[in-house]
């Protein structure tokens, strides 16, 4: 099993600001794109929207944050990863996060049945200028479609998995230019969203590393770097444990 912790969601270069924190709550705001031309008000039926206004209700907003919730009502994103069932499919939905490049220190493997995909960004409560880097999401994987199967993909089979999931990497005119295009579908609710705990947070206040199983593997998190690969069983205990204790059950898929 390998674990692959993978940067999701607004910060400062891909949005230009941190993904909202309110109280246990972590909401990953999809970053900006025009290719895939999803609104954010059609996130779930407009609940998604709803949410990160309810996170600005009461507090003291700056330009910056009205620019942001104006963007939040006229822009359009990229819906992916999809672990919160965006598109309403209902009891059919199957969870999903779509790759276009191969992840570093993957040693030459690829990502296959039962690796973990951690989710993290960075968060902040409206009113606070503390920044979390947090995990806030998981997925495990029970079909993965690496690119040499997308391109072998029986355009049925495709839309079949477009329907159940609605990621967008399966649309192929959207990235069929990406040569290292490639999807992987959860097991049936076998991925989720987490409730903020502090044992969420990867880093302490000193800016480093607060478990042992990213010390030995992983360059800083806060360069550019988006995927990176844990192997051991340390990591996959760690991973498990984040699972068991701190998803948030009513939000599961």
């Amino acid at each position: 099993m390998k674990i692959i912790l993978s940067r999701k969601g607004f910060d400062y270069s891909s949005g230009g600001r941190p993904s909202i924190k309110n109280g246990d709550c972590l909401i990953s705001i999809p970053i900006p794109d025009f290719i895939d031309k999803v609104p954010y008000k059609t996130l779930n039926n407009g609940g998604f929207v709803k949410s990160v206004l309810n996170a600005f209700k009461g507090k003291k907003l700056n330009n910056e944050d009205r620019q942001f919730l104006g963007q939040m009502e006229l822009s359009y994103c990229h819906p992916d990863p999809n672990i919160t069932d965006y598109f309403n499919l209902g009891e059919e939905f199957q969870g999903s996060i779509g790759l276009t490049r191969t992840p570093a220190y993957l040693k030459g493997g690829k990502i296959e049945i039962d690796d973990i995909f951690l989710f993290f960004g960075i968060f902040k409560d409206v009113e606070e200028k503390t920044i979390h880097y947090s995990i806030w999401g998981y997925l495990e994987v029970g079909k993965a479609l690496c690119p040499e199967k997308m391109n072998d993909l029986q355009e049925s089979d495709r839309i079949e998995l477009l329907r159940i999931t609605g990621n967008p990497h399966l649309i192929n005119q959207n990235y069929e230019h990406e040569t290292g295009n490639a999807v992987y579908i959860a097991k049936k609710n076998c991925c989720g969203v987490f409730k903020y705990n502090p044992e969420l947070e990867l880093l302490d206040n000193k800016g480093e590393y607060k478990h042992d199983c990213l010390k030995k593997n992983l360059p800083s998190i806060k360069g550019r770097g988006q995927d990176y690969v844990l192997h051991g069983e340390a990591a996959a205990k760690w991973a498990n444990y984040l699972i068991e204790t701190f998803a948030n059950k009513k939000q599961m898929n």
